[in-house]
């Protein structure tokens, strides 16, 4: 019978029972100890990197060698110095020589402003020494400077005619085609029954009384049959002409949330200052009536998106505000899918959770390229629908770049290996190579460094501990190797996923001023508004304009082809 060895019991408070023990228990103590400083250790040098550190990426490589040594670097400033002395003995005296004219540092004035002339200097004698008229033949510009125009918000007001026969007691209504179109979006026909009026002997216009209930009874109307896509937008439109904002008010509040990041109390003080008592849930509901009213547009940009070879997806969080439960704010997603050049689009896309179901929807259908992040919803996407996943080397670099703090050497190595990758497609992005031109490029210079890479890294798998910064970098490079190098595979495909991270760093920018989104509801409005402010940056488009102009297309006429509607194909009305 072999005898077990029972644990022996360890009290820290204690020295006395560490003599007790043999030495393969000490030994054994001492390296989980040193394990578990080291990984300690790892946590707190990356916290203080994090909280205190420079946030660049840019590698700097400790053996690169200087093109000059340090004492050539003392004899060249040794000579500097008396050069200087020299020139300083021999300088003469130059007060009496003409400068040179000092060139205007100052950015050329944008050609795009409007110019606005305004007159000055004291008013001069309109007669001549000879008794003659003087008469203006020219003008010059003595100045020009940036003006400022300040915002002003006023109050319209929509009138329909009254009119009234002097001869008996006939009247008549010339209703604005506004609201006809409103009361034929809406289905609500019925108009105020007026009173015949009594008119005096000096008869004079008479203005036309609004019921109160006017507004309930339209809403009671729209809630029904509403089954396709053309009731949702008259019903939209309906909403939007009888809403308190004109389509102009209504673009400034989405771009100013959406774009410059202001949140909605800010510009409630905005309005404040402006004279209008305009509060922030009356905003909030003129924004989820503006999504309702794009929703159409942003189906159709979705529905295009998915004829992309190549689409683009990250993800970020988002704090949601919840109404009913102990807590009152839960953690939803934001996701953000960018179309390739023949589908310019940039979407987003809000979901309650991280679960795959999400994008897996979103992206039905889809059997092109996917590059993003390592995440299992994007890999069950594409092995669902057929497409190919393309990983972003940019997140493998940034496992080495982490661990650079513990393992300078061995990440320094494969940091090089990303440098010469990176520097390949930098070359390509240069000399404006075509997609074709790329791929053979990079079959001919980059397959091999990568093939060179792939056996270190097998080599370093070896060695490295699992539980490391280090060993978590070469692990994930290996786990995830067929696809951090499907770029290969296409020219028009990029080696990182930068391009989707810049716009999760613009939703981080607008997150940290609006802190979260009212509800699920408020979420799916917010896709629909971004996606459109999103869409017209990418495309150079002034968001301003094109909101107002579309609302107002949309409120003429709410069965307008969308296809010129879009970002890409919108024209600037001419004024």
């Amino acid at each position: 019978m072999v005898e077990k060895k029972t644990a022996q019991k360890i009290d820290l408070s204690q020295p006395e029972t560490l003599r007790k023990l043999d030495s393969d228990t000490l030994i054994g103590m001492v390296v989980r100890l040193a394990e578990q400083n080291r990984e300690l250790s790892e946590l707190l040098q990356s916290f203080l990197q994090e909280k205190y550190g420079k946030k660049t990426e840019t590698f700097e490589d400790p053996d690169q060698l200087n093109l000059f040594s340090e004492a050539d670097l003392q004899t060249d400033a040794l000579a500097n110095e008396k050069s200087a002395e020299a020139d300083d003995d021999g300088k003469e005296d130059k007060s009496n020589e003409p400068k040179k004219p000092r060139r205007n540092r100052q950015n050329p004035r944008s050609s795009g402003l409007a110019r606005v002339r305004v007159p000055v200097g004291t008013p001069m004698d309109s007669v001549c020494k000879c008794g003659a008229s003087l008469v203006k033949i020219n003008e010059k510009v003595v100045h020009s400077r940036y003006h400022y125009v300040p915002s002003v918000v006023c109050i319209q007001e929509l009138v329909e005619d009254v009119l009234a026969c002097p001869s008996c007691d006939e009247t008549a209504v010339a209703n604005s085609e506004l609201i006809e179109q409103a009361e034929e979006n809406t289905g609500f026909v019925e108009r105020e029954k007026m009173e015949p009026l009594r008119l005096p002997a000096d008869w004079q216009w008479i203005e036309k009384k609004v019921p109160a209930d006017t507004q309930s009874k339209c809403d009671d109307l729209l809630g029904a049959n509403i089954g396709d896509k053309a009731s949702t937008m008259r019903r939209a439109v309906g909403r939007v002409i009888r809403c308190q904002a004109s389509p102009a008010l209504l673009s400034y509040v989405a771009i100013s949330k959406f774009c410059d990041h202001l949140p909605l109390y800010r510009i409630e003080r905005i309005f404040a200052r402006h004279g209008a008592d305009i509060a922030r849930s009356t905003m909030c509901g003129w924004l989820a009536v503006l999504a309702a009213l794009l929703r159409p547009i942003y189906d159709l940009m979705h529905e295009k998106l998915l004829a992309s070879r190549i689409i683009k997806t990250d993800d970020t969080s988002v704090k949601v505000q919840v109404r009913k439960g102990k807590k009152k704010i839960k953690t939803g997603r934001m996701w953000v899918y960018i179309g390739d050049r023949e589908h310019p689009f940039t979407l987003f896309h809000y979901t309650q959770g991280r679960a795959r179901a999400g994008p897996k929807i979103f992206l039905k259908g889809f059997r092109g390229f996917l590059q993003g992040d390592c995440f299992s919803g994007n890999l069950a996407i594409c092995a669902e629908n057929g497409a190919i996943f393309v990983a972003c080397n940019a997140h493998g670099r940034r496992y080495f770049k982490k661990a650079l703090l513990n393992y300078k050497a061995k990440s320094s190595e494969a940091l090089r290996f990303y440098r010469r990758l990176f520097r390949i497609e930098r070359d390509a992005q240069e000399l404006e190579l075509k997609p074709q031109d790329i791929r053979l490029m990079r079959e001919q210079e980059s397959k091999p460094i990568l093939d060179e890479f792939k056996l270190w890294l097998d080599r370093e798998h070896l060695m490295a501990l699992p539980k490391s910064a280090f060993g978590k970098a070469v692990f994930y490079a290996l786990n995830n190797w067929e696809a951090l190098n499907a770029y290969l595979l296409d020219g028009e495909l990029a080696i990182d996923n930068n391009e989707s991270e810049q716009q999760m760093k613009f939703l981080a920018t607008g997150r940290k001023a609006w802190l979260f989104l009212g509800s699920d509801d408020g979420g799916e409005s917010a896709e629909a508004l971004m996606s459109i402010t999103a869409t017209c940056k990418r495309h150079n488009v002034e968001p301003f304009a094109y909101l107002t102009d579309v609302i107002e297309t949309l409120m003429a006429n709410p069965d307008v082809d969308l296809e010129r509607l879009l970002p890409n194909n919108w024209q600037p009305k001419k004024r």
